[in-house]
């Protein structure tokens, strides 16, 4: 499974996090030709759950789950076009709370619909209003995500308030917005529900329970490939995090890894899948 957040040039974007994180449309159209021709078709959300539930499911070979995380326009313009070219899905978690502040850099709600309508996409949900970090103390470096740590004055029951109702709010936003919307996973902002970094070893716990209460499954960017026939849907399915900086060769290697290591992948494969060069 890959985790992209947006597609477009530094220059591109108002916000520094997004001009970092994202990559250029033509890499990722790259990225997809290379790996449509080594033999990787995509599946949708609903197929993968399936699929970690045990339940007998037909995949291709080597499926792929293409994720893009903040729900930026760009994930949508620049990725689209090559998307449809090959036959492949995307899934795209998004930031209710910069859709609903009309973000230009965010998707529009009708444009959420659309996607949704597609064929292509599957929309979900990463934030409310929760999508940036928070201080927890009084060094400077003391900052976490919003959902995965306590304020600095913040008692458990006040963090469970403002995080469960956060995400309650983006619910039924999706919920009354997005035509066709089914709630099938949850992303959480830098990929952490309090696993990858908490000040408070309760809230992975609580938290993941909650998200288990609305979605199938939940996605990390902890950097598996694919989910494991049988694992449950209440495991938290891990992503491969693609950033400006990731090779085809690197690319390439994290996703053969997963192939010669199963229970990985619906069907063993017997012979190793190379990327072809351009």
């Amino acid at each position: 499974m890959l985790a992209y957040h947006g597609l477009g040039r530094a220059g591109d974007f108002a916000r520094s996090e997004d001009a970092e994180r994202a990559i250029e449309p033509a890499a990722f159209a790259r990225q997809m030709l290379l790996l449509h021709r080594a033999g990787y078709r995509t599946i949708r959300l609903e197929q993968l759950i399936r699929f970690a539930r045990g339940e007998d499911v037909e995949l291709p070979p080597h499926p792929l789950v293409v994720t893009f995380d903040g729900g930026l326009a760009r994930s949508w313009t620049g990725g689209d076009a090559i998307l449809r070219e090959l036959g492949f899905s995307a899934a795209v978690f998004v930031d209710v709370g910069r859709v609903n502040a009309r973000d230009p850099d965010s998707l529009t709600w009708d444009e959420l619909s659309r996607l949704q309508s597609s064929g292509r996409w599957d929309v979900q949900l990463q934030a409310g209003t929760g999508g940036h970090l928070i201080r927890y103390g009084a060094a400077p470096e003391d900052v976490g995500p919003f959902y995965a740590y306590r304020g600095s004055e913040e008692v458990l029951g006040g963090w469970r308030e403002r995080v469960f109702g956060d995400i309650a709010w983006a619910e039924r936003q999706l919920a009354a917005r997005v035509r066709g919307y089914r709630p099938l996973a949850f992303a959480p902002p830098y990929g952490n529900y309090g696993q990858a970094g908490t000040n408070d070893r309760r809230i992975p716990r609580v938290l993941l329970a909650r998200l288990l209460d609305s979605f199938e499954t939940v996605f990390t960017r902890d950097g598996s490939g694919f989910a494991a026939r049988g694992a449950g849907t209440s495991a938290p399915l891990g992503r491969i995090e693609i950033t400006p900086d990731m090779s085809d060769s690197r690319l390439h290697a994290l996703l053969t890894q997963d192939d010669h290591q199963p229970p990985y992948a619906s069907q063993p494969p017997s012979t190793t899948v190379a990327l072809p060069v351009l």
